[in-house]
């Protein structure tokens, strides 16, 4: 895992030092404390309970024995059934603890991992953009998800070794103590060994879980491009489903490696301790039968331990498996969620913005973590107050980074974004795109119904049915049944029995939904990318009259609908070399000129 350290824009990382698991414990602890303190408190009183009576039963059981042999010899049967009966309260108070202490636990688990999920996704919603833009940010993302799924369970396994096991052997310590002390001591190697070898376990698991975080991506990702609904046509149809599937084969492969090369290490560890365990037993019951021909035991306690031998292996087992082994196979997940946890977020503080109003950047520039090249360098521009400005450029030459910066999605490296006089670094994070909206060339394809799939982008707004049919018509969208069979609360997914739409028709919903937003700025990023050349033109126009008044981003490759922007940015390699009207352009940047003479001939057919 790594942490993001950088500069402004930049997200380049730093390696950090492992935690230890104790305090992975303890922080992970006070996540899962707070989201349900009450049940959280009730389930290990009710552990507690079943640790003491599970001891008790053995305890008890080598009173029966002395009891008994007492009875026979003396023939008072009466104090054996007395003591059978408290025997058998004990059990059966013991199971009714242990089945409550069960369900309590569900119900936990499940209240847990919802309250880790909401936090890590109000987290994502704190990051800086940029951060997303690295691997090891989407590593992390992928881990912690996989950490919020079990963190309960984390926690859950050392305190239930607190709180149920620790009681059992406690207490079986100090009564065997008491009665022989070497008994006692054998208990407390068995213990320590067990905590060492389950200290090393841990260490493999972590290892584990970072070395396949980037592998389970590619799974997933690979994956869905073979069965997916919106890839998994395209993969199809060029046949290269065998391409992917060797792409996942390869990273499963990869996946496995690392498994089974942590797999050995631990299957080592696991046989040592079951050798030191079996030994431990069969020293315990030898040593019990010397203690017994020596006078210094009875035969109850004798009879009593002998008998529970069995018992006390497998609550040594389930400590060892249950609790030490299965947290430190949890260490990894838990430690990826922590550290995202923990990962630097946009400042909260700030000056509220309540007007964006004049745009300029001054000297910025900006690189994308990982590369060495400058997307957007040394840049100066100022945009006005309700001014349309179409950035047109070649593929790379850094035209949407120049937008995203201006519109503070990304800060720069160097320079500064001023908007209203103020550098966007000194706004709350938050406040600022309030007023701002945006429709994107990849735009979310959201399996909602139509009213909704408009009204997400600001779903407190009072939406009128008759007035939204009209936008859309405007757009080149018709709301007729054949379509949307069940007017606008069709749900747009056909998989659940709704509509199937075009690329188009998608898109006209996607620019329409970023026009509902309240705003006084518009990002529009190749908002017409899946929308053919001959509507182009009459929805930029649309675009135009609705922008009026507005502060307007227009990102697009195509030129035949800049000439309606007020002014245009002309990018090339980073850099500005084109500013001024379409005219103005055609005699005084090459860049453009070539541009416009290479797509002329389309322009025409408009």
């Amino acid at each position: 895992m790594q942490r993001c350290i950088g500069r402004k824009g930049d997200g380049t990382m730093e390696s950090k030092k492992r935690t230890g698991l104790f305090s992975l414990f303890f922080r992970m602890f006070r996540q899962v404390l707070a989201i349900h303190p009450v049940l959280f408190g009730l389930n290990y009183v009710v552990a507690a309970a079943a640790g003491i009576l599970s001891s008790q039963g053995i305890i008890w059981l080598q009173k029966i024995y002395d009891t008994l042999f007492e009875a026979v010899r003396d023939g008072k049967i009466k104090d054996v059934i007395f003591m059978l009966f408290i025997w058998f309260g004990i059990k059966a108070a013991g199971e009714l603890m242990t089945g409550l202490y069960n369900i309590m636990g569900e119900e936990h688990a499940m209240q847990t991992e919802k309250g880790l999920g909401k936090n890590i996704n109000g987290k994502v919603g704190r990051l800086e953009p940029i951060m997303f833009e690295s691997e090891e940010t989407l590593n992390s993302i992928q881990r912690s998800y996989r950490g919020a799924g079990v963190g309960r369970n984390f926690v859950n396994e050392f305190l239930t070794g607190f709180f149920l096991y620790l009681p059992y052997f406690g207490t079986l310590f100090l009564y065997l103590y008491r009665q022989e002390k070497k008994l006692g001591l054998i208990i407390l190697v068995i213990f320590a060994v067990t905590l060492l070898s389950q200290a090393v376990k841990s260490k493999f698991y972590v290892e584990l879980e970072e070395e396949t975080a980037g592998c389970q991506r590619k799974i997933k990702y690979y994956s869905g491009c073979i069965n997916g609904r919106d890839m998994g046509k395209e993969s199809r149809s060029l046949s290269i489903c065998p391409f992917l599937t060797k792409k996942v084969k390869d990273a499963l492969s990869e996946w496995n490696g690392y498994r089974k090369k942590q797999w050995k290490k631990g299957a080592a560890t696991d046989l040592i301790l079951a050798v030191m365990t079996f030994f431990s037993f069969v020293g315990i019951v030898l040593l019990m039968f010397y203690d017994l021909t020596k006078g210094v035991i009875t035969v109850g306690l004798f009879a009593g331990i002998f008998c529970s031998v069995d018992s006390i292996f497998e609550m040594t087992e389930g400590f060892v498996s249950d609790c030490l082994e299965y947290g430190a196979a949890l260490r990894g997940r838990i430690e990826g969620y922590l550290d995202f946890c923990r990962m630097p977020e946009k400042p909260a503080s700030g000056i509220r913005l309540t007007k964006h109003g004049t745009v300029a950047a001054k000297n910025v520039s900006f690189r994308y973590p990982g590369s060495g090249r400058k997307a957007v360098d040394g840049v100066d521009l100022t945009i006005k107050e309700g001014e349309t400005v179409a950035v047109v450029g070649e593929n790379g030459s850094g035209k949407t980074t120049l937008v995203r910066l201006l519109a503070g999605i990304f800060l720069p490296m160097e320079g500064e974004v001023v908007h209203n006089g103020k550098s966007t670094v000194e706004y709350e994070r938050f406040s600022f795109y309030q007023g701002m909206t945006g429709v994107f060339q990849n735009f979310g394809k959201y399996k909602i119904s139509l009213l909704d799939n408009i009204r997400i982008s600001d779903f407190r707004e009072k939406i009128e049915k008759e007035t939204e049919r009209k936008e859309l018509a405007r757009l080149g969208l018709t709301v007729k049944e054949e379509i949307f069979p069940q007017d606008f609360e069709t749900v747009l997914a056909p998989e659940y029995g709704g509509a199937d739409l075009s690329g188009g028709q998608w898109n006209r919903i996607a620019i329409r939904r970023g026009l509902f937003r309240k705003h006084e700025m518009i990002l529009l990023d190749e908002p017409t990318a899946a929308i053919d050349v001959m509507e182009e033109k009459r929805i930029y126009e649309q675009f135009i009259k609705m922008c009026k008044g507005k502060t307007a981003l227009i990102v697009t490759h195509r030129l035949a609908s800049t000439r309606l922007a007020d002014q245009i940015v002309v990018m090339d390699q980073g850099r500005i070399v084109g500013f001024g009207k379409h005219e103005e352009l055609l005699s005084t940047c090459g860049k453009y000129k070539e541009m416009w003479e290479i797509q002329k001939e389309v322009f025409f057919c408009t």
